[in-house]
């Protein structure tokens, strides 16, 4: 989805002490302090920064990811300024007054210091700002609050990326619905932030939190730094109709990279992705056939559901289909009872469970009938009757003609699910074949860490001593296997 640290590694400042940044950004900050509110203020906070962030190269990027979040925050806090009301008791009723230059000026010089502020968090890694506030003396409680303050911030950034994204691949942001997706990325916004500030508390108070948190310090060079390594060239994958397809590997190996090409929401730097034959079209209007076509399902699931209830949501991607409330009311319906999710209709999304949320998240992709689903790893946290459900969910839409395609680590599912696996390792996709053909291969699965499902471990067994015959394909579910130990396949 893209990093949220705002340090840019690439700055020309980034071999500099953080002290001379931070005596450069608090100068910067005094001068707008010490001048008048008003227009002013804003341009020579504009040119200052400017300047700043020529000399040091910033990223543009990074420098506009540092005010998202101070600026949102300023702009809510900037309404009871702008807007007043009052009670007339010659009218006998209430007032509202609206004072745009006194709301203005308080924009501008908060933009003004944040400006400031931005350009010391893109230039100096957050551990240098810590390591500079103990080394001031600055008192314990203060730095901890910085770091809390700073890590939630990010969370926060990551969670409305996230939540942006799934809005997209569901064509929200098109010319129709760019006040209803933002309304509805501010409104999930704050119930968000505070799960993940509860969940944060739990994390601090398991690993012993008890009002200190320690950071150990270490030695970083001024080199450049490599954030993340995208997935390379040699990536040849086709999919066919109406078939099953898993895709296993290590952690890291692209898998994720890969379903983003797939949705396009990733653009492929080297070679092109193909759909019908042809190749993808970038444009709004070519992207938005596209995810009418492939329908994906993020990783983590809670980040795709954004609306005020679960009916909302699956009804989401279809009004952005510019469907009619009727064609829109029965998809929805469809999608909920095919995930057998009738009785969540009007339950806020952050009252689910970790399986309903899964279910959730699928019936609002489902609902906008794509002929191929891209999941990504969809049975991550779910108990044994939760995998059986959404299996029996996805026989359901295969049966239906939908191809599936799954990013996975589980190889005991795989064997008796998928028509064909492919193995990814190191950004390349190294093996495709059949499940029981990929999962011999011993060679194939040393070298990319991955292991034999237990069922081809038994049929090997039984080939071994003479009970399954040699030449026949081996066992690929649990009741193979039983029938094969009970009464053995005829030679």
């Amino acid at each position: 989805m893209g990093e949220t640290e705002l340090y840019d590694p690439d700055n020309r400042w980034r071999g500099r002490h953080p002290a001379e940044k931070a005596v450069l950004a608090g100068g910067m900050l005094a001068v707008v302090v010490a001048i008048p509110p008003g227009g002013v203020t804003g341009a020579v906070a504009i040119l200052m920064t400017g300047a700043a962030l020529f000399g040091a190269r910033v990223s543009w990027r990074r420098f506009r990811d540092a005010l998202l979040v101070p600026a949102g925050f300023l702009a809510v806090g900037t309404l009871p300024i702008l807007v007043s009301f009052a009670w007339d008791r010659e009218a006998g009723g209430p007032t509202v007054g609206v004072d745009p230059p006194a709301a203005g000026g308080v924009v501008l010089r908060g933009l003004a210091a944040i400006t400031c502020l931005a350009f010391f968090a893109t230039t100096t890694p957050v551990c240098d700002v810590l390591e500079l506030m103990r080394a001031v003396r600055c008192p314990g409680f203060v730095v901890e609050l910085t770091m809390l303050t700073y890590r939630f911030s990010q969370e926060l950034v990551a969670s409305a990326r996230t939540v942006r994204l799934a809005q997209r691949l569901r064509l929200g942001y098109g010319s129709a619905a760019d006040f209803r997706s933002l309304g509805l990325l501010g409104a999930t916004l704050l119930p968000r932030a505070v799960g993940r500030a509860r969940r944060l508390e739990r994390g601090l108070a398991a690993r012993g939190y008890d009002g200190d948190l320690p950071v150990l310090s270490t030695a970083r060079p001024a080199s450049r730094v490599v954030i993340a390594t995208v997935v390379g060239l040699g990536v040849s994958l086709s999919l066919h109709a109406g078939e099953r397809v898993a895709l296993l590997g290590p952690n890291g190996c692209g898998k994720t990279t890969l379903l983003l090409h797939l949705a396009g929401v990733l653009r492929p730097r080297g070679g092109e992705v193909r759909l019908a034959g042809r190749p993808v079209d970038y444009s709004q209007t070519g992207l938005r056939e596209l995810r009418r076509a492939v329908g994906l399902v993020l990783q983590n699931p809670d980040d795709q559901l954004f609306a005020a209830s679960v009916y909302q949501d699956v009804s989401f991607g279809p009004l952005n289909l510019g469907l009619g409330e009727s064609e829109v009311r029965a998809r929805v319906a469809d999608a909920i009872a095919a995930l057998g999710v009738e009785g969540l209709a009007d339950r806020p999304p952050h009252r689910l469970s970790v399986g309903q949320v899964r279910r959730v998240a699928l019936a609002g992709v489902v609902a906008m009938r794509p002929r191929s689903l891209v999941l990504d790893e969809p049975t991550a946290g779910l108990d044994p009757a939760g995998v059986a459900a959404l299996l029996a969910t996805l026989g359901r839409l295969h049966a239906d003609g939908t191809q599936l395609v799954v990013a996975t680590h589980d190889v005991d599912m795989t064997l008796g699910w998928a028509d064909r696996v492919a193995v990814m390792n190191r950004g390349r996709v190294v093996a495709v074949g059949r499940p029981d053909e990929v999962f011999r291969d011993r060679a194939l699965l040393a070298a990319t860490g991955l292991r034999a499902p237990w069922v081809v471990e038994v049929g090997d067994a039984l080939r071994d001593s003479g009970i399954w015959p040699a030449g026949r394909p081996g066992p690929r579910t649990p009741d193979e296997v039983l029938a094969g130990i009970v009464r053995p396949p005829e030679r």
